[in-house]
């Protein structure tokens, strides 16, 4: 029987769900999550979540870092009209590449850690 079908039938019973997500996490943990595997744990967050941190604090512990980012965009041209972009402008720019080498000198000044261009 799928994990996702016993969940359904587990009728929140703690010990049926703990084995479930003991079963889950054993096969996570050597990478071998079945598609059954991802659909349980996208329908029961109860479940994802301590799995997922389960796994982060086994690949980093409880060591929390962070980037600094410089997002370099070179042009603001685009022939897509979506609204997501909050930046496109049918007037566009596309940056010399002295000046994206300006912006690059300005990132190493803030101690960015990396820079995307894009």
């Amino acid at each position: 029987m799928s994990a996702a079908l016993r969940l359904k039938n587990s009728g929140g019973n703690i010990q049926k769900l703990q084995t479930i997500n003991d079963e889950i996490l054993g096969r996570a943990d050597v990478g071998k999550c079945t598609m059954d595997d991802a659909l349980t744990l996208y329908n029961s967050p109860a479940l994802l979540f301590p799995l997922a941190d389960m796994l982060r604090k086994k690949a980093v512990g409880d060591v929390v870092t962070y980037v600094i980012n410089r997002n370099l965009n070179f042009t603001n041209m685009c022939v897509g009209t979506c609204k997501f972009c909050a930046f496109r402008k049918d007037d566009g720019f596309i940056l010399s590449i002295p000046e994206i080498l300006d912006k690059i000198r300005d990132a190493i000044k803030i101690n960015a850690t990396e820079v995307c261009i894009q």
